[in-house]
């Protein structure tokens, strides 16, 4: 069967119950069932109907019946959801774009791992169970989410206006980019969540249905400690704008995190590291934060009283700092206030003439700081003789975008092989042990066959990094 035949469309005709029927796989587009009520007086029941694998396109819903209903890898798109029941349906795995929902009826439906991307939701009564589902610039307006339960939601560049979330278990939620008003949001939640580029100026802080101002919640915040709630603890600090803090207080959470029992170790271990990586991203958190923090955790703190378990939990996420320092294009702003904080760059040379290793190495190092400004933030701080080895002191800025550059190189030369048989002869001369004059020739020819596109410095950039790259078998980074 192919994919042409596998999906079926789906047609109204004169019935209005279709319980229980496999509507799996099928295409509905262009049905108003507004209209089919106002000529029927009929309520279209699609009770405990199975929708797996279905797309629905402009389809406007009115007073439907879907209790126990099954949307699974389903697509909606232009869709309208107007005082449908939705019962005890379940939602799972589901893409709604540019979907409209309003006076809608739950009864501890599920929605779990869907995506709502340019949706409205309007006076919606939600009583559902919802984890691991994303909203991507929807608004919501003047919607209950009374006894709902909620883990892991995230909200990109919404806007809400009039939602109480302190009145049902909200956790883990993550506001990116979004526009808040008359808001509440609950004391026990509010340092379990991810909050940037987003204020708070016109939240309500509720306990226990009370509200509670700034100072107060700052009083909650250190209430945490004393309930080993180290992972909201240490969240707090960036919400309450105190991330400079955060390398000062890790050491004494570690400690108390040690006297817990190995399941609660691994969760706000687990927390903590993902706090840290979603701030590393979001630039809220900078270099030397981030610095600090990690040569604690791979140099000064013990990690062996831990379990195997707990212990490879440490390694991962520390590998996964550090790659994002090598891969991720931070905003300039990540790399301010950086102290006294020094990295150190070990080209690793396949050459045994000091001279030639030397003024290649520090040719490349020294253009590079002359692009970010600092020609003389560097010092060849270390050297060993055999295929030499350089290690340079440099600002951590420097040495990251020497990653990014020579990475850049390598795609480059990917790119070429994969080209014509003029540039298989550039790849093969590009092996080569060739004079800077020799790389500028190649560069040109290469330029004017379209097979490198010619920016501002390009060519320098290239015949720096090539000339780099015939003697260097290796470069090593230690922030």
């Amino acid at each position: 069967m192919n994919l042409v035949e596998k999906y079926k469309y789906f047609k109204k005709g004169s019935s209005s119950d279709f319980s229980a029927q496999n509507l799996s796989y099928h295409i509905f587009e262009n049905i108003d069932f507004k209209q089919y009520f106002d000529v029927d007086k009929e309520i279209t029941s699609f009770f405990r109907c199975d929708f797996r694998g279905s797309t629905f396109r402009n389809i406007t819903f009115y007073k439907n019946e879907f209790d126990r209903a099954d949307f699974i890898s389903c697509t909606f798109i232009d869709c309208k959801f107007y005082e449908v029941n939705f019962g005890r349906s379940q939602t799972k795995d589901c893409y709604f774009y540019h979907c409209s929902f309003a006076d809608n009826l739950y009864n501890t439906n599920t929605i779990q791992t869907s995506s709502y991307e340019d949706c409205e939701f309007n006076n919606e009564k939600i009583l559902a169970n919802i984890n691991d589902c994303t909203y991507a610039t929807c608004i919501f307006d003047s919607c209950n989410f009374d006894r709902t339960s909620a883990d892991r939601l995230h909200f990109f560049k919404c806007k809400m206006c009039k939602i109480n979330f302190a009145t049902l278990h909200a956790e883990n939620f993550t506001f990116d980019n979004c526009y808040l008003e008359d808001i509440d949001l609950g004391m026990p939640f509010v340092f379990g969540y991810f909050i940037t580029n987003t204020s708070l100026k016109h939240v309500n802080f509720l306990y226990r249905g009370h509200r509670v101002s700034f100072q107060e919640s700052k009083e909650h915040a250190r209430e945490l400690w004393s309930q080993n709630r180290y992972a909201n603890y240490f969240n707090s600090h960036i919400i309450l704008g105190e991330t400079q803090k955060l390398p000062d207080i890790l050491p004494s959470i570690l400690n108390n995190i040690e006297k817990l029992s190995p399941f609660k170790q691994k969760i706000e271990l687990q927390q903590i590291f993902d706090c840290i990586i979603y701030y590393m991203k979001h630039n809220v958190i900078n270099f030397d934060c981030i610095y600090k923090i990690i040569h604690y955790l791979e140099v000064i703190y013990n990690k062996e009283k831990y379990t195997p378990e707990i212990q490879m939990i440490f390694a991962s996420y520390t590998y996964q700092i550090t790659y994002l320092l090598k891969t991720f294009d931070f905003d300039y702003n990540f790399y301010t206030n950086k102290s006294n904080v020094v990295s150190f760059v070990t080209f690793c040379c396949n050459t045994e003439d000091y001279d030639i290793a030397v003024n290649c190495t520090e040719k490349f190092v020294r253009s590079t700081c002359n692009k970010f400004g600092s020609p003389d933030s560097y010092v060849l701080y270390h050297s060993q003789k055999g295929s030499w080895l350089l290690t340079f002191a440099i600002s951590p800025l420097i040495a990251l975008a020497i990653v990014r550059m020579v990475k850049y190189s390598f795609n480059l030369n990917i790119e070429l092989r994969i080209k014509n048989k003029l540039y298989q002869k550039l790849a093969v001369l590009l092996d080569q042990n060739l004079s800077i004059e020799d790389l500028n020739k190649i560069t040109d020819v290469a330029v004017r066959a379209n097979l490198i596109e010619e920016k501002e410095n390009s060519t320098q950039l290239n015949t720096e990094l090539g000339s780099l790259l015939d003697i260097v078998r290796n470069i090593e980074i230690g922030l």
